[in-house]
């Protein structure tokens, strides 16, 4: 009960501060507006901005850990704080600074979602696909698609998931890791409706051919492409 109103709590202060920081940056006070999203950072995390930002991914997420079990409601409200500062950035033209921002966003929210655990702010994962269009004009991390392609499956989207999987499978040649992942995919859509294969734009005759394709791969037969 009591971590629960801590939470409360929490998601009410990242309205206020998002609301805040919204208008400052409407008004043009970005400085402001900055300020304001770094005290959130401070008082959610213990860091400030320059801090959370100077971190590599996983180390950032290590710390929104408690023992092996991510925070997810703080991970996400990182997230938020983290894609408003980029808003923030962006609108100043400042395209380097508002793509970091994004970018640690995007990572943090798909590591919140693909975590499965528990969170009060499920709906906040429906800023992961306008972030995602941010940042479209740039080649992603190969670590960032190591997330992104098994959201896409969870999420439906098979096709895009499929692009990504086979994007990394060539940039990463000899990876037995990441062909046996993309063998599972193919097995685990196997098991899915035909309606919902269409859905995700990936008839199944396409994903027997992959499938076959990357057992061939497997075994040393062929070569992708």
């Amino acid at each position: 009960m009591i971590r629960q109103d801590y939470i409360m709590r929490m998601i009410e202060q990242l309205v206020r501060v998002l609301m805040e920081a919204a208008a400052l940056k409407k008004a043009q006070k970005y400085t402001e507006a900055l300020l304001t999203v770094d005290q959130a950072l401070q008082q959610l995390s213990g860091f400030d901005s320059k801090f959370v930002n100077s971190l590599p991914d996983d180390s950032l997420i290590a710390l929104l850990k408690t023992g092996d079990a991510l925070d997810a409601d703080k991970c996400i409200i990182m997230a938020d704080l983290l894609e408003m500062e980029g808003d923030i950035y962006e609108v100043q033209g400042q395209f380097e600074e508002s793509y970091y921002r994004h970018l640690k966003a995007l990572n943090l929210f798909l590591a919140a979602f693909l975590s499965h655990t528990q969170t009060n702010l499920p709906h906040h994962f429906a800023q992961i696909e306008p972030i995602i269009e941010k940042l479209e004009p740039y080649d992603l991390p190969r670590e960032t698609k190591h997330k992104l392609w098994p959201y896409y499956e969870q999420v439906g989207r098979y096709a895009q998931a499929e692009d990504l999987l086979y994007e990394l499978i060539e940039a990463e040649p000899g990876s037995n890791e990441l062909v046996g992942q993309g063998i599972s995919f193919y097995q685990r859509l196997l098991q899915r409706s035909n309606q919902q294969l269409i859905t995700g734009n990936l008839p199944r005759a396409e994903i027997e051919e992959g499938l076959a394709e990357l057992m061939a791969l497997r075994q040393g037969q062929t070569y992708l492409e």
